[in-house]
C-alpha cells in the first residue's frame, strides 16, 4: 500500500543551507496533530518530510549528502545490513531544479515511500530501515543540525 499523508498536519519547517549562506531547500515536517516531538524522534507516529529545492541539485549530490549523514550516524555493519534498501532508494533520486519537491512518507507497519513532484517513485516496507533513513534529517548527527532543530521546534 502506498502511504498517504492526508491525515497529517504541518508541525514545523526550516531551510537547509550550504556553507551557511546558500539556501538549498526548504523542508517541512508533517505529523498527526496530537504528535509530540519525542514520538517523532522515536518514529512511533506517521510522518511526512517535504523538501522543496531552491536551487538545482544533481541526483549524485543528493545521494552523496545522504551517504555522508548515514555514515556519520551508523557503523559499517548497519549500513551493510541495509545496503540493498539504501541503493534502491538512492537509485530513485532525480536531479532537481528550483521548485522541485521530494517527499518522504513514513508509516509504522508500512515503511517508507519516496515521491518526486507528487509522483510516486518507490516504497520500502521495512520500519527499521525507514527510521534509519528519516534519521538523516531528524536523528543525532543529522545532515544539518540547524535544520533538525528547526524541524523539531514546536510546542507539544
Amino acid at each position: 500500500m502506498i502511504p498517504s499523508n492526508q491525515d497529517l498536519v504541518l508541525k514545523s519547517s526550516g531551510t537547509a543551507t550550504w556553507m551557511r549562506f546558500v539556501r538549498v531547500y526548504d523542508a517541512a515536517l508533517f505529523a498527526p496533530s496530537d504528535a509530540r516531538v519525542e514520538q517523532v524522534l522515536q518514529k512511533d507516529v506517521p510522518l511526512s518530510l517535504k523538501i522543496e529545492y531552491l536551487i538545482g541539485v544533481s541526483a549524485d549530490n543528493i545521494v552523496k549528502a545522504a551517504d555522508v549523514a548515514l555514515a556519520r550516524q551508523h557503523g559499517p555493519e548497519v549500513l551493510d545490513r541495509y545496503s540493498t534498501h539504501i541503493q534502491r532508494l538512492h537509485q530513485s533520486y532525480q536531479s532537481t531544479e528550483p521548485g522541485d519537491r521530494y517527499r518522504l512518507d513514513y508509516r509504522p507497519g508500512e515503511g517508507i515511500s519516496l515521491w518526486f513532484n507528487d509522483q510516486y517513485l518507490v516504497s520500502i516496507n521495512d520500519d527499521k530501515f525507514a527510521r534509519l533513513y528519516v534519521g538523516i534529517w531528524l536523528g543525532e548527527q543529522p545532515l544539518s543540525e540547524r535544520l533538525r532543530t528547526a524541524l523539531l521546534n514546536w510546542e507539544d
